[in-house]
């Protein structure tokens, strides 16, 4: 049954994946404006180490806000044996921003604002579910016009912070 929560979080990537794969373009034409914008957008866009910051900081906030309902629902024992395997690791940020500096630039990270949007409408939508299962099920569908601009990045991350990985935090 906990295999039910992971699953939908990885179910993300891998629509995201499909849609990369199936052809999907990887941007629009708001992000292509904004590419083009060069310097001017890059001011405005917050640097790569906040970006990174605010994005885990909204990953664990939709954790801590699904977890009592995970316990609720008998997935898990306490609200500590979900967060310990849910909620970041220390090692995130920092390997993430390392992951993504060579990737980072005023086209990507207009790209990436739509996951941003999206991270905080999800960690919003769960909060004020009050655990309804109903209203959980609808929180957390990614958009896949905006997985699809952000897959490189995603793949990025995941391939070189093997702590991210859902394997990799499964105690034995």
């Amino acid at each position: 049954m906990r295999n039910q929560y992971w699953a939908v979080l990885a179910l993300g990537l891998v629509a995201a994946c499909d849609a990369h794969q199936s052809g999907a373009r990887p941007g629009s034409d708001a992000a292509d404006a904004a590419a083009d914008a060069g310097a001017d957008v890059d001011a405005g866009l917050p640097p790569l180490i906040d970006a990174v910051r605010t994005e885990v900081a909204l990953y664990d906030r939709r954790i801590r806000a699904v977890c009592p309902c995970l316990v609720a629902q008998g997935l898990y024992q306490t609200d500590q044996e979900c967060l310990d395997l849910g909620l970041s690791g220390p090692d995130w940020v920092s390997c993430a921003t390392m992951a993504l500096a060579s990737y980072d630039n005023a086209m990507t990270r207009a790209q990436s604002q739509c996951y941003f949007d999206f991270l905080r409408q999800t960690a919003e939508c769960v909060e004020m579910s009050n655990c309804d299962v109903n209203q959980l099920a609808v929180c957390g569908n990614p958009d896949q016009d905006c997985l699809a601009r952000v897959i490189d990045r995603l793949n990025l991350i995941l391939t070189q912070c093997p702590s991210f990985g859902l394997l990799s935090r499964v105690k034995s």
